[in-house]
């Protein structure tokens, strides 16, 4: 191999199957995030909620470079049809149904939710904004895709069972070589390289950064509670040095051109480890699971071509006379990614294992597995299913009596009529069509590419070239102005680049626990009283817990963890007003219409309590910083102590309180 050749295959190319697995991941997380942010649509996008529309544009009008959709809609209903057709976008994009369209549609959409409250930008949203920009360069949808499937079925016109057993890879599988493919890993290792680079506090040099960062209850998940209270500050100080390793070798991994196979697959357990980890333990909605799905990309293709040796033979008898019957086997044999299925045509009677008859083949599909006794029906697709990835896993459904029966009545309709439902799907139904079929797709294949198309390729290729090295000067410049990096280049001064992150929200703060995670514990409590004279949290429906007893209560999800962190600090003080009017109509918790529920007076407090170390008993004192308050509440102070002497029985709901 040539080092031009080198360069190109290890940098410039992304093995089409680990791009296809990436999109996939990505949509997840996406929808993930989707639907987290639906159940608050009434708190965070409708004008009813902690922060209208025309009142973020207002606050903006001097400092912010926002734009989102999202900002055309005001009311519950609006934001629900929005949120619907982003949920479309998200779907198409998943199963990769003009994959570029919808990459670009669900990037806009992410931007859009991001853009719509500042007060809710965190690491995640800027994680996948920009692996989903750089990634609209690549083509996502080469590989377990609708666009991949439609295209390898024109490319390749299978007739014979010898066509459908030639397993050589198709010729659009290989994708083009992109400075696009080299940008998406620079940005990938450059993400936890800065992050890395920034955590320089006494936490990371003693390995008890994990241990406090756990003990954050508005952040750590309830898994995250478990492993803080199962494993000993040992074990969390040995997977903070692995989260930092991670962090400052995954890019020079990444970089290394040899022994892909096995550096590659280190790499893989590094970033997997590190992504499970915020994914799980932590609450930080997009973070992890962006990373996770980044994972894929690290698939080299030598790895993917160690798992193309199949492992369980099935043997497949179709009706090669029958254009639905041909082109489900082509399907499967494009599902079939470890070459586990041989197909045989019912045509050759002489294939026919003992006791399959033609009387059985006419109306049903034969398989036989590793066992080597003929099934039919039902259990023949259950045994096909179990030859194929990730589906095998449901196979057994297949099996299930009266699932199976009814499995079996309705391959009979189909196959009873199959004749008929190839014509009306504009399938070949005999050989000669099926013949001049191929001839034609052959023809075609055989026309050589125009001089113009060759061009309008090549034309694309470049600018796709250029975007992305706009995307990763943009991200860099982003990178040097929100984060204390010890190289300055200069392109952090430099508005259009980082006007360029700014407007596409790509935030670029990478700053994660740096220098050191908080070392202490701090959550909102909103103490309200109702006009029948009951006390309640409006953020929780509960008792004002005001000696952070019930830590649960401070675990509401990302959304409302960034946005109570932020909107106790000073630069976003002038967003409080429309806070505050929210609180007074009972918050989320609270429905006001019901009577005698009405808020008369309440106190926004941030409670806070220092984080002990490793092996100490947690400190009795709660300090309390009042925020604002309605109508003369009294100071937190002034009944706090009164209070902290009181029994408050865990998770109880305050009586007549009518939660929403």
């Amino acid at each position: 191999m040539t080092v031009l050749a080198l360069i190109r295959d290890r940098y410039l190319r992304i093995d089409a199957r680990s791009l296809g697995l990436f999109r996939i991941g990505l949509a997840l997380a996406l929808l993930g995030d989707l639907l987290q942010r639906w159940d608050w649509i009434d708190a965070f996008y409708s004008n009813d909620g902690v922060l209208p529309n025309h009142n973020h544009l207002f606050n903006l009008r001097d400092s912010g470079q926002v734009w989102s959709i999202y900002h055309s809609f005001s009311s519950v209903d609006e934001n629900q049809f929005a949120f619907a057709l982003n949920l479309i976008f998200y779907l198409f994009f998943l199963f990769g149904l003009h994959t570029r369209v919808f990459h670009v549609l669900s990037l806009v959409c992410l931007v859009s939710l991001t853009g719509r409250n500042v007060l809710l930008d965190s690491y995640g949203n800027s994680v996948a904004i920009a692996l989903c920009a750089i990634t609209a360069l690549l083509p996502l949808g080469s590989a377990f895709s609708i666009d991949s499937l439609r295209a390898s079925m024109a490319a390749r016109q299978e007739l014979t069972p010898d066509d459908l057993n030639d397993r050589s890879s198709p010729k659009h599988i290989r994708v083009p070589a992109s400075l696009a493919a080299l940008v998406t890993m620079l940005m990938l290792g450059g993400i936890l390289l800065f992050a890395g680079l920034q955590q320089t506090g006494q936490t990371w040099g003693d390995s008890t950064a994990l241990y406090y960062a756990l003990h954050v209850d508005r952040w750590a998940s309830g898994a995250g509670v478990a492993v803080r209270d199962a494993l000993p500050a040992g074990a969390l100080g040995v997977w903070t040095k692995l989260l930092r390793i991670t962090e400052l070798t995954l890019l020079p991994l990444v970089l290394i051109p040899v022994a892909r196979r096995y550096v590659r697959a280190a790499t893989i357990a590094l970033l997997s480890f590190y992504a499970l980890t915020f994914a799980v333990l932590f609450t930080f909605g997009l973070y992890g699971w962006t990373l996770l799905a980044a994972v894929a990309l690290l698939i080299p293709e030598e790895s993917w071509e160690g798992l193309r040796k199949g492992s369980r033979s099935v043997r497949v008898w179709y009706d090669d006379d029958c254009g639905i019957c041909l082109w489900s086997a082509r399907l499967l044999k494009r599902l079939d990614l470890r070459q586990n299925i041989e197909f045989l045509a019912t045509s050759d009677v002489e294939s026919y294992p003992a006791g399959v008859t033609e009387k059985i083949t006419e109306r049903s599909i034969v398989a036989i597995g590793p066992s080597g006794k003929a099934q039919t029906d039902a259990r023949a697709l259950s045994e096909i299913a179990r030859a194929l990835p990730i589906v095998w896993l449901f196979s057994w459904v297949l099996r299930v009596p009266g699932i199976r029966h009814l499995a079996d009545r309705l391959y009979r309709k189909v196959a009873d009529n199959r004749l008929d439902i190839s014509v009306s799907f504009g399938l070949a139904a005999c050989g000669t069509d099926l013949v001049a079929t191929k001839e034609e797709a052959e023809q075609e294949e055989s026309e050589p590419e125009s001089p113009g198309r060759v061009w309008w390729r090549r034309t694309i290729i470049a600018l796709s070239s250029v975007l992305a090295g706009w995307i990763l000067l943009a991200f860099l410049a982003q990178s040097e102005q929100k984060n204390t990096l010890p190289v300055a280049t200069g392109l952090g001064k430099v508005g259009v680049l980082t006007g360029t992150a700014s407007w596409s929200r790509m935030m670029a703060a990478w700053n994660m626990w740096a220098p050191d995670p908080p070392r202490e514990n701090g959550t909102l409590v909103v103490d309200a009283q109702t006009r029948n004279g009951y006390v309640v949290d409006v953020m929780t429906g509960y008792e004002p817990d005001m000696n952070l007893e019930n830590p649960k209560r401070a675990r509401r999800g990302i959304l409302w963890a960034e946005f109570t962190d932020r909107i106790r600090q000073q630069p976003f003080e002038v967003y409080r007003q429309e806070f505050q009017r929210y609180l007074s109509r009972g918050g989320w918790a609270v429905d006001t219409k019901v009577p005698g529920n009405q808020i008369t007076q309440y106190s926004a407090v941030w409670l806070s309590v220092p984080t002990p170390p490793p092996g100490e008993p947690r400190a009795p004192e709660v300090s309390r910083e009042v925020l604002f308050g309605h109508r003369g509440r009294p100071p937190m102070e002034e009944r706090g102590r009164q209070q902290a002497d009181e029994t408050v029985p865990p998770l109880k709901r305050i009586p007549n309180i009518k939660l929403r």
